[in-house]
């Protein structure tokens, strides 16, 4: 069985490439499953494809396509492979969290925030033209997914995304090695 980990936050915290540095992707040994989207190294998958684009990793699944992709990640993926990674927005809503809890062994996320200077240096360094509006719903729906979660008992990690990427995914690695302690 797998670990179920959601990276949340607003647009440009680093979730992506957060998950980029954990998982060592784009790298050797790293395969992109082409439809449902999915990127699958030897003991994680990530939904979406991981392959050094601005917007990539979840990014890469359309709305539509979520269900397909957890369809797959059950029958195929989540029994051979101990972690399960659904970066940003596509995958953090209720429907897709009532199906990852009923298979995933457990389900976390990690919750990155930082101070707006930094998120909008982020954002402008990729070249984003993001409309002000959209990132403050994704923000706010982000919040509220991590609320959900709060409330279904499930562990919601906060991490200051000032920390240094490598330092971000120390901490990540050393929170999932301790995940099935208590």
């Amino acid at each position: 069985m797998t670990t179920a980990c959601f990276f949340l936050g607003p647009p440009g915290v680093g979730k992506t490439s957060l998950v980029r540095k954990l998982l060592g992707v784009p790298g050797f040994g790293v395969r992109l499953i082409e439809k449902p989207k999915w990127t699958v190294g030897d003991e994680w998958c990530a939904a979406g494809h991981y392959t050094g684009d601005p917007y990539d990793g979840g990014d890469t699944v359309p709305y539509n396509g979520v269900r397909y992709a957890l369809d797959y990640w059950r029958r195929a993926l989540s029994v051979t492979t101990p972690l399960t990674v659904f970066d940003g927005d596509r995958f953090s809503h209720e429907s897709a969290l009532d199906a990852i809890e009923l298979v995933a062994e457990s389900t976390v996320a990690v919750y990155l925030s930082g101070a707006e200077e930094l998120l909008t240096a982020r954002r402008a360094a990729r070249g984003s033209n993001q409309d002000p509006a959209w990132m403050k719903g994704r923000a706010t729906k982000a919040q509220r997914f991590s609320i959900i979660m709060q409330k279904r008992s499930l562990k919601v990690w906060m991490l200051d995304a000032d920390n240094t990427t490598e330092e971000l995914a120390r901490q990540v690695r050393h929170l999932l090695d301790t995940t099935g302690d208590t």
